[in-house]
């Protein structure tokens, strides 16, 4: 079996333009290899793509708090280097970050889990993951997906850090939940924030009610808010 037999997903691409190259970094799923990895391909179009001869290049730890699965990248680059985060789960999903020289050699910083789920009153206190970073200047900015085990429901939350690895969540969060009778009620997740002008636009996915989720049915939203 493949280390990505199950499936695969959660795509992080960006575009090398002296390499000329499409460069992904994304999710591999094995039932019998250990869960979720995280792979890497490249492509000259975007379209035709060839994996890393040596994948997964991005793996679970032997122990600790991401000891079971590695997933949800997020890679950008920045000052020479490449920056990932991503989730990790050992007994819950949380949020680990890593750097690279090429995207193909990690090293996880020591501060992980640089983003842990909240505490038991807090809305975000059963999981959290699906980081989507942006840099904005002079800080980073992350929009991630936090799960409340009280409600059984997902949201969107915000945080900042002036270095990527030292994170503050924002006092007003979640950012982003599901609206009363609408396609995305139940729950709203999978965040995926671009800045165009000065305008942030956010895709996401969301739920309408329970009994959808139930029914794994998923559908994909976007909303957008100036800088200004």
């Amino acid at each position: 079996m493949e280390w990505d037999s199950e499936g695969v997903g959660a795509p992080s691409v960006l575009y090398d333009a002296n390499a000329k190259l499409w460069k992904m970094w994304y999710a591999g799923l094995s039932l019998y290899g250990g869960g979720y990895q995280i792979g890497y391909a490249t492509s000259p179009d975007g379209i035709t793509w060839t994996k890393h001869a040596n994948n997964p290049i991005f793996v679970a730890s032997t122990s600790g708090w991401d000891d079971l699965n590695v997933l949800s990248p997020n890679v950008i680059y920045r000052n020479g280097q490449y920056h990932m985060w991503y989730a990790g789960r050992g007994d819950r999903l949380q949020i680990g970050y890593a750097t690279s020289p090429d995207g193909i050699n990690w090293t996880k910083s020591a501060k992980n889990p640089v983003l842990p789920f909240g505490g038991d009153l807090d809305w975000d206190n059963g999981e959290i993951a699906s980081p989507s970073v942006l840099w904005m200047g002079d800080h980073y900015e992350m929009w991630y997906q936090g799960y409340n085990r009280v409600v059984q429901r997902t949201f969107i939350g915000h945080a900042y850090s002036p270095d990527g690895a030292t994170w503050t969540k924002y006092d007003v969060n979640p950012v982003m939940g599901g609206q009363p009778l609408t396609w995305d009620a139940f729950s709203v997740y999978y965040p995926a924030v671009v800045q165009a002008g000065d305008q942030l636009m956010m895709w996401f996915h969301g739920e309408p009610s329970a009994l959808e989720k139930n029914r794994s049915v998923l559908r994909s939203g976007t909303r957008m808010r100036s800088r200004r």
